[in-house]
């Protein structure tokens, strides 16, 4: 264990201003709170380095050393000195870089498949992350303008949850499409316009494939081409005409593992 007790340490620069950072490494995945830790642990994760203070380290020590962390990564520091190193207010005094799971190929996803086109919120992406996961799915499709789900933000609202999906980058989301067509899938939009289908009386196929469109524009026009079934989910008459991604993504997903019950639904 090392302790800080500098702003400028060398040490933790990788933690320095964090809330300023948009993008991170792309080989790592910063984490904070004690839930997400420990979930990185039980999940075997790497943990390239912890920045604590004194009373979380001695807190978790044996955990860390059953889990084979290197001693001399472990930063220790008092609770005002971390925050004015990562720039923002710790709600506990725990942060990790994680080494960030590899992503898949494309025919490694299976259904339901969330396919994420132009979501650039993280905290949507982390959701939907989490309800995903949650429900008993792992598969996550996102397009180059959609934000990663290993950004701080995004792996705090998914709660970790990134550490079991299998999440595909896609540079070329038509093509993504296509191939997936061809290999069986059902292509489902989320659009709550007048052509669409009410989601009350949708029969899901088992192959699904939803996309996930923009918070400001819903999907784009250029992916029409490739879908088969166009939802939308009742509103109230007169009241908001759509829902955000993550809430949308998840009543989705809710109706298939409804009507394909994974293990959770079976309890």
């Amino acid at each position: 264990m090392l302790e800080i007790t500098k702003l400028d340490d060398p040490r933790v620069f990788e933690y320095l201003s964090l809330k300023e950072k948009v993008h991170q490494s792309s080989d790592t995945v910063v984490i904070d709170g004690k839930r997400l830790v420990e979930r990185a642990l039980a999940a075997s994760a790497k943990i390239e380095s912890l920045f604590l203070t004194h009373d979380l380290y001695v807190k978790y020590k044996p955990l860390l050393r059953e889990n084979g962390v290197d001693e001399q990564r472990i930063f220790v520091a008092k609770r005002q000195l971390m925050e004015e190193v990562v720039g923002f207010k710790l709600h506990q005094g725990i942060m990790a870089m994680v080494e960030r799971p590899d992503t898949v190929a494309l025919r490694e996803l299976t259904s339901p498949i969330v396919v994420l086109n132009g979501v650039n919120s993280a905290e949507n992406v982390g959701s939907l992350v989490r309800t995903q996961v949650g429900l008993g799915g792992k598969s996550i499709l996102c397009d180059k303008t959609t934000a990663s789900p290993f950004l701080r933000r995004s792996a705090r609202v998914s709660m970790g949850c990134f550490l079991e999906s299998k999440v595909h980058v896609s540079s070329d989301l038509k093509e993504s499409l296509r191939i997936l067509k061809n290999s069986g899938h059902v292509i489902i939009g989320a659009e709550n316009r007048i052509f669409g289908q009410s989601l009350n009386y949708f029969e899901c196929p088992e192959n699904a494939v939803f996309i996930i469109g923009s918070e400001a524009s819903g999907i784009d026009k250029d992916l029409y081409p490739y879908i088969d079934h166009f939802v939308k989910i009742p509103m109230v008459e007169g009241g908001v005409n759509s829902l955000n991604a993550a809430i949308s993504g998840s009543i989705l997903l809710y109706k298939y593992f409804e009507t394909y019950p994974s293990t959770i639904f079976k309890h």
